[in-house]
């Protein structure tokens, strides 16, 4: 068995130091090559996004009716930290010099994108901190939250920007407000259609249920239907379109119905996309435009609680449904801990009715002796592992704060024997400064137990010098703790990923089907997530919040 934890590095001097500090050299030349390439193709993604978004300005500025870029800037600082935050206040600073005509003074030049920067960061620090965003958005509350940070956080950049603007002498102070009302548009239907996208797109679970969205030929007639409308409302150049605007909440609700929540995400991307082509093809006033968007921030809000509503109802079924199969399984697991308790209790008395006899006379055996020892340890354990798969239909122990290795540690202690019998290595990769996660800790390791079991049963199909199973966990910026499981085995199917979690469904033989769902209703109860990544080799993935 290998477990790697991090150790206080060794002075001792010697070839061993030397190949450690070449490795750490490598280490860290292919993490900064890393860096500087996400960088760069981060800051060629936004000039590119801003140059296609880029209709209607006000004086060649960064006021359209609909800033995209925003949301993708927001996303970089949530998903990645606000240790990024230079990046993000680089690309703004190459867009306005690519895409736009420079202020005519210096200063404002610099304030603006300083401006911007600092209030998507503090959109940010709101969404990780007071308003508590979840990764992939699974609550209507998270939705809410994100639409007022957004709402509030664009109606503040935009007083700012414009009245640095004014000040400058860049606009006349009597178009305030009407170039605070384009500038708060643009950044809050920025937000509120892209931001959702782009928080999916980085979030596993979310990001499958897209690609199993627009793989679907509904999805692709859905897409036709809102080109055509699109079309039919925006081919008349007149304030005709306005009359014919709500057509297009006709398939937006189809969408949202029928594709839940993700659906709707893609369907209002896709309709602003549309709206801005139309648009600019048909030649509309940008005063038009302004009110045109404004009409779409109705329309976005509508489709994306509506899918939420959806989701959450067919989420909230499903687990119904789910809590009925765990509970039938809870109550035939309470049967048999209350059949099996009393002989495993019987085995034990056996046991210490052995060791006595084998006390006395004649002299005892000390195999024999051993023997009953063994079988006094083996009954204990049997009849604790009983009581827990008992105790899982009672109501949560008292949760505390420990560190994310101690339920791996001891799911691993408890497995070693097993590992070695099977020639599988067993490695764990945690960060130097141990996460700590409020938990109970029983209960997480029982998932730790779970996942690790299924990683050797598929790690031993293999020969055995290639048999391996890796922990590893990861302390994100989000405010939670990333743990992947991962074993040499061949991997789970796409269409397996979610049917696995199913209660009673396995491929072992002679398997329940209760181990991943047990977990999966565990780590939900801790408030966190579990799923299985399809690739080449088994990898299951979890966080819990901190």
């Amino acid at each position: 068995m290998d477990t790697e934890i991090p150790q206080p590095s060794s002075s001792t001097p010697g070839t061993g130091a030397a190949y450690a500090g070449t490795w750490r050299d490598r280490w860290t030349a292919r993490r900064i090559a890393a860096v500087v390439g996400f960088g760069f193709v981060y800051v060629l993604v936004y000039v590119a996004l801003d140059r296609v978004s880029y209709v209607y300005p006000v004086l060649a500025l960064n006021i359209t009716p609909w800033n995209p870029p925003a949301a993708l800037a927001v996303g970089l600082l949530f998903v990645r930290g606000l240790r990024w935050f230079p990046l993000a206040y680089l690309a703004i600073v190459v867009a306005d010099l690519a895409v736009r005509v420079p202020p005519p003074t210096v200063p404002v030049g610099l304030a603006l994108p300083l401006i911007q920067a600092c209030g998507w960061g503090a959109i940010t620090v709101a969404l990780q901190g007071p308003l508590a965003l979840a990764p992939g958005l699974p609550r209507q509350a998270d939705l809410l939250r994100l639409i007022v940070a957004s709402t509030v956080g664009a109606a503040v950049i935009g007083a700012l920007a414009v009245a640095t603007l004014a000040l400058g002498a860049v606009i006349p102070a009597g178009d305030f407000v009407d170039v605070f009302v384009r500038y708060w548009v643009g950044d809050t239907l920025g937000l509120v259609v892209m931001l959702p996208l782009v928080l999916m797109l980085v979030h596993p679970p979310r990001r499958r249920e897209l690609w199993r969205i627009v793989r679907t030929p509904e999805f692709a007639a859905q897409v036709a239907v809102i080109l055509a409308i699109v079309g039919y409302v925006f081919d008349r150049r007149s304030v005709e379109a306005f009359q014919y605007f709500y057509l297009l909440f006709v398939p937006l609700i189809w969408i949202a119905v029928r594709q839940r929540f993700a659906g709707a995400v893609l369907a209002v991307a896709l309709v602003q996309v549309g709206l801005v082509v139309a648009v600019v093809a048909a030649g509309y006033r940008a005063l038009t435009v302004v009110e045109i968007q404004a009409l779409m921030l109705c329309l976005a809000l509508t489709g994306l609680f509506l899918g939420m509503a959806v989701d959450q109802e067919r989420t909230a079924t499903e687990r119904l449904d789910r809590t009925r199969r765990l509970s039938a399984a809870g109550e035939t697991s309470t049967a048999l801990a209350h059949e099996l308790n009393q002989p495993l209790a019987a085995l034990a008395n056996y046991a210490d009715s052995i060791r006595l006899q084998l006390d006395g006379t004649p002299p005892d055996s000390d195999a024999a002796r051993a023997t009953a020892v063994h079988l006094r340890r083996m009954s204990t354990r049997a009849s604790a592992i009983v009581r827990r798969f008992r105790d899982l239909g009672s109501s949560p122990s008292a949760v505390a704060p420990y560190e994310i290795s101690v339920p791996i540690q001891s799911a691993l202690a408890s497995l070693r024997e097993r590992a070695e019998r099977e020639g599988v290595r067993m490695t764990v990769r945690v960060p130097a400064r141990c996460p700590i996660v409020r938990m109970d800790r029983d209960r997480i390791s029982l998932v730790f137990e779970n996942l690790i079991t299924n990683a050797i049963d598929a790690a031993v199909a293999n020969p055995a010098a290639t048999r391996e199973v890796t922990v590893v966990v990861r302390s994100e910026a989000r405010g939670i703790v990333h743990v992947a499981v991962e074993d040499s085995g061949t991997g789970i199917a796409l269409e397996s990923t979610e049917r696995i979690f199913e209660p009673f469904r396995t491929s072992k033989t002679g398997g329940m089907g209760l181990g991943l769902p047990i977990s999966r209703s565990i780590i939900e109860a801790h408030g966190g997530a579990i799923w299985a990544r399809a690739a080449r080799h088994g990898i299951i993935e979890l966080w819990i919040p901190k």
